[in-house]
């Protein structure tokens, strides 16, 4: 069978596999750019290679289910800002993709690496420790966890709990997952990150703790995804007007104008005083056979339309 295609066709099949060779050279550039060191693995020195990276954890499977390349450049940099003495300079890739994971675009640091940085960083009073427990009978709304830690230069050390009962204020304890199989880590991982977040905001540097956030409902957490595709508020129409004009325009071709609003002057007759004036009269017009006046020709446009005036014999008002 012959071949059947039009000159166009194949001009286009030829233009879409250009523009998808190109993509790939583009990419292979760009992983090609981001380093590997025997010391510290991937050397991330830019926005663009950060993009590459998560990129390609994305493709083969290594990132987080659901992540997108966004969030995990935004998990990487909030594990970079997340210092102490012993990691000076912040998380590695990895450690920050798989402990501060995104949600809606947002980064919330695991539990586990929260208590992680108050041990590391040196805050805690000598000889004490950073205490958790649990008390109470199992499943009755007195179980409950507590997070304790006395920080230095604080006169005393500081508690915070949650239980039971505050799981159930929070719908907590009927869901499905982590709360009905290991409920009481989740009551210890609630009153941890109360703890970090009070005890230790410059360490958290506001992240809350991802079993928190896990628990939020989704309307609670900002989107701060960026939008994909074209904004609607940039988009042009034919004629080159803005979308906000076409939609003044669309509206009067189908609704027509808008009511003329009401005068807000009362436009009725009322009954008024009638004043006098004072000003002089006019003086009397002439017969037809008179001779006008020189100040009469002047203020009553004689000169202009004398047969007009004469015959009608109406002065022009002042």
């Amino acid at each position: 069978m012959g071949d059947d295609k039009t000159i166009d066709q194949r001009e286009r099949e030829v233009s879409v596999q250009e523009r998808g060779l190109n993509v790939s050279l583009v990419k292979a550039e760009r992983r090609a750019a981001v380093e590997f060191t025997a010391e510290g693995g991937a050397q991330i020195a830019n926005l663009d290679q950060a993009m590459t990276f998560a990129q390609t954890l994305i493709e083969n499977g290594s990132a987080p289910k659901g992540a997108t390349a966004g969030g995990i450049v935004a998990s990487v940099q909030a594990g970079r800002e997340i210092r102490t003495p012993a990691r000076p300079e912040g998380l590695g890739p990895m450690q920050s993709i798989q402990l501060i994971p995104s949600i809606n675009g947002r980064p919330f640091i695991m539990g586990d690496l929260a208590k992680a940085v108050v041990l590391e960083s040196g805050v805690l009073k000598e000889d004490t420790a950073f205490e958790e427990w649990l008390t109470g009978e199992r499943g009755t709304d007195d179980w409950t966890a507590h997070c304790k830690s006395h920080r230095k230069g604080d006169p005393e050390p500081v508690e915070h709990t949650f239980s039971w009962a505050d799981a159930k204020r929070a719908n907590l304890s009927s869901k499905s997952g982590p709360w009905k199989e290991y409920p009481q880590r989740q009551l210890m991982y609630r009153a941890r990150g109360f703890h970090v977040r009070d005890q230790y905001a410059g360490l958290m540097l506001g992240l809350h703790t991802y079993e928190e956030g896990r628990d939020m409902p989704r309307s609670a957490i900002r989107d701060v995804t960026p939008p994909t595709g074209p904004d609607p508020l940039f988009e042009q129409v034919d004629d080159g007007r803005s979308p906000a004009l076409t939609g003044d325009v669309n509206r009067l071709a189908t609704e027509g104008p808008a009511a003329t609003p009401e005068p807000l002057v009362d436009t009725e007759p009322q009954d008024a005083e009638v004043i006098e004036s004072e000003e002089p009269a006019a003086p009397p017009m002439p017969e037809a056979d008179e001779p006008v006046p020189t100040e009469a020709r002047r203020t009553e446009g004689w000169d202009l339309f004398p047969a007009s005036f004469r015959l009608m014999r109406l002065p022009l008002g002042k």
